[in-house]
């Protein structure tokens, strides 16, 4: 059963790690800022010293990305205490509105009661999806396990939805401003597919891959994005295919050479949708499903033509010290994982602001 102390958690950020298994940091241009001048003197000894600037000079990239990291983290912290202070004063007068005894029986209403058990074909598509994660078990040793889950992660999303409709019934506002970071210059490339407006205000840089789930979560937050900053904000996809993901660099080519023939965002949308089928057939049906010419596809896929390309993603990836997917950066700002929509809105509205 659903108890207020776990369901009013709020979203927190979630990423596919790389090779170091940690959080993205990020460096930026601007030096960072200390407390002493640079000609501070921190050292002397006979015939020569060191001052603070020369010091810093060394640790630049490592204070920035401290920096930012701190200033994040805060930033996250106060946002998910906020956004669950919010949800509990909401569902309280929520539950005395609609006659609940407490959050609990609201929950229990609006959550539980309308999220339906999944059905055998359900439960065997999802098994199929984690088969390799679950020790060899059979469908049958692993169902309880697995209809366990699929209720969680379907209570989840119900969840999700039902407060969405409670805010915006509320026409909540959070004001929380966000984090003065420095700003790191990602340069979108003649080769980059680009979703908006060309002159959008608002450039949104996604690091990103095709086996990572999360990347998958983010796409329909982009979309919407999209949607309600039509003119004002535009979306670039980078490559940066994990190398623990076997399929997700075969996944990258084949979105480019989607891309060839005007069809890159079709077999993005495809790719992101059905990343437990990811294999060579796949992708050359995924081809077929939106109208490609599948010679052409197949004779590019082979040629190597977009190898240099993603390659040159991934460099630009490990400059701004990106470490996992998605890694976000809105006009240079970072944005670390798969956050919800509230917290591009109100980034995206702080940038707009100071035009």
């Amino acid at each position: 059963m659903l108890r207020t102390t776990s369901i009013l958690l709020a979203l927190v950020p979630f990423a596919c790690a790389g090779s170091k298994g940690e959080e993205p940091v990020a460096a930026a241009p601007a030096p960072v800022a200390g407390e002493m001048a640079p000609e501070t003197v921190l050292a002397t000894w006979e015939g020569g010293q060191l001052t603070w600037g020369d010091v810093s000079a060394d640790l630049e990239s490592q204070l920035r990305a401290m920096q930012v990291e701190y200033l994040m983290k805060k930033y996250e912290t106060t946002s998910q205490a906020l956004d669950t202070k919010v949800n509990e004063m909401l569902l309280e007068a929520e539950a005395k509105k609609r006659g609940h005894a407490d959050i609990d029986a609201l929950l229990a209403a609006e959550i539980e009661a309308k999220v339906a058990p999944p059905s055998d074909e359900e439960v065997a598509l999802f098994y199929a999806s984690v088969k390799r994660q679950i020790g060899g078990a059979t469908l049958e040793e692993a169902r309880p396990m697995l209809e366990a889950e699929m209720v969680r992660r379907a209570q989840m999303e119900r969840f999700r939805t039902f407060m969405e409709e409670v805010r915006t019934a509320n026409a909540v506002a959070i004001t929380l401003p966000y984090p003065d970071l420095p700003r790191i210059d990602v340069p979108v490339l003649a080769h980059d597919p680009v979703h908006g407006a060309a002159d959008a205000q608002i450039t949104i840089v996604q690091f990103a891959e095709y086996q990572c789930p999360y990347c998958k979560v983010i796409s329909p937050t982009l979309d919407r994005v999209l949607e309600n900053y039509d003119g004002k904000v535009k979306v670039v996809f980078k490559d940066y295919p994990l190398p623990s993901h076997s399929r997700a660099m075969p996944a990258a080519i084949a979105a480019h050479c989607a891309g060839d023939q005007g069809k890159y965002w079709e077999m993005n949308g495809l790719m992101l949708n059905n990343q437990g089928a990811l294999g060579d057939t796949d992708l050359t049906r995924y081809a077929s499903e939106i109208g490609l010419d599948g010679a052409a596809f197949a004779s590019c896929v082979v040629s190597g033509k977009h190898d240099a390309a993603i390659a040159e993603d991934v460099a630009a990836a490990q400059k701004a010290g990106v470490e996992a997917t998605p890694t976000l950066f809105v006009n240079g700002i970072l944005v670390a994982g798969a956050l919800p929509y509230d917290h591009f809105e109100r980034l995206i509205e702080q940038e707009l602001s100071k035009n």
